[in-house]
């Protein structure tokens, strides 16, 4: 038999992450492979570990779908949509990671990423930073909206007399796909950003934030 690889491990370790914490454990995670435990301690000594590695797994996958040309609008959209992306794919694993690695090692390379593409692109520390966190936060706010539960509320279901308006508009919401808001949002967002960077620009006056 082939030896294992840490990137093999680690897809079946989220497969697992996916139905939830609790089913992941090294037996659970060596049955789905085959093996014995002791091959996964080989890569991975602890279950600390492991969750380690899931979190850099989670986070490098989605540094990996930033565009390495264009310009800074596109590459700062594509990290943003890559966050999404996993998000939608692996939810379970993803609220996991971000629930207990946000803003720190490993998953601070998300941020580092996104900062690297905006000080390069000549915006201030000052700028780099609110821009980077405006849209970490209408990314994270986008995906609680859109993981919806059975039981939330649907506008067809609103009362048309007390909600005429959202009712008359429950054909047209049922027709736009969750990913169209979170496009249309980015790139107001992202825009507003360069708007304001051309505004500081045309002031040279003005001390640099």
């Amino acid at each position: 038999m082939t030896q294992l690889t840490a990137t093999e491990i680690l897809d079946a370790a989220v497969e697992l992450l996916d139905r939830g914490p609790a089913a992941l454990t090294m037996r659970a995670l060596a049955d789905r492979l085959e093996v014995t435990s002791a091959a996964l301690y080989y890569w991975f000594p602890s279950k600390a570990h492991l969750m380690d590695a899931i979190a850099a797994h989670v986070a490098a996958r989605i540094v990996a779908g930033e565009s390495e040309t264009g310009s800074w609008k596109v590459r700062l959209k594509a990290l943003a949509v890559a966050i999404r992306e996993a998000a939608v794919d692996h939810p379970q694993t993803f609220n996991w990671v971000f629930t207990n690695y946000a803003s720190q090692p490993p998953l601070a390379k998300i941020d580092e990423a996104m900062v690297a593409v905006l000080l390069n692109a000549g915006f201030t520390a000052r700028q780099a930073l609110l821009a980077k966190g405006s849209v970490l936060r209408f990314v994270v706010g986008d995906l609680g909206l859109t993981q919806k539960t059975e039981g939330d509320t649907d506008t067809s279901d609103l009362d048309p007399v007390q909600y005429p308006h959202l009712s008359s508009l429950c054909a047209d919401d049922a027709a736009i796909p969750p990913k169209d808001y979170l496009d249309f949002g980015l790139d107001r967002i992202i825009d507003g950003i360069a708007a304001e960077r051309r505004r500081r620009m045309r002031r040279p006056t003005e001390a640099v934030g």
